[in-house]
């Protein structure tokens, strides 16, 4: 027997379901790990913390937790946020990176920031924490930062008060 178009319906909804249910098992534990093992990685513990999505952030109350995470267009989104303390200073600068995940098998299809998508095994993740850290390298080499700032680099504060940022 045919099953009726409105079942047809009902059963891509469930398997829909299905999928965000499995998402939301795995990554809520996921974004945890990246957070703690993103920070013995850098060295710094208080360096990384996971953010909140939109909006301004900060490190006052620390990690965001899970306010941050969520579906954006098909993928999974984990916000990160990074703290470096000035070297000469007792200021800060803060980065915000966007990562997003997609589950295709026994693979996470990760992407850093509009990078090209790399393909790591779930149960053996740590490869991420390189490629966040290439990214972050990218993003504080000497020429790619003057071009990207422009004439936005005056008022970005480096080296001389707190400074926010979002990638």
């Amino acid at each position: 027997m045919d099953m009726s178009r409105i079942d047809t319906l009902r059963h891509l909804i469930a398997a829909i379901g299905e999928r965000q249910i499995e998402y939301h098992k795995f990554f809520p534990p996921f974004a945890d790990w990246l957070e703690m093992e993103l920070g013995k990685y850098l060295g710094d513990s208080e360096c990384v913390a996971l953010s909140n999505a939109s909006g301004s952030f900060d490190f006052d109350n620390g990690s965001y937790r899970h306010e941050g995470l969520g579906f954006d267009r098909g993928r999974y989104r984990i916000p990160l946020m990074f703290r470096f303390k000035n070297l000469k200073d007792d200021g800060d600068f803060l980065v915000r990176i966007f990562t997003f995940y997609t589950l295709e098998g026994e693979d996470l299809i990760a992407e850093i920031a509009g990078r090209p998508s790399i393909r790591i095994p779930k149960r053996a993740p740590a490869p991420l924490l390189e490629q966040i850290y290439v990214h972050l390298l990218s993003l504080f080499e000497h020429r790619s930062w003057f071009a990207d700032q422009g004439a936005d680099y005056a008022g970005t504060g480096i080296g001389f008060v707190q400074n926010v940022r979002s990638v």
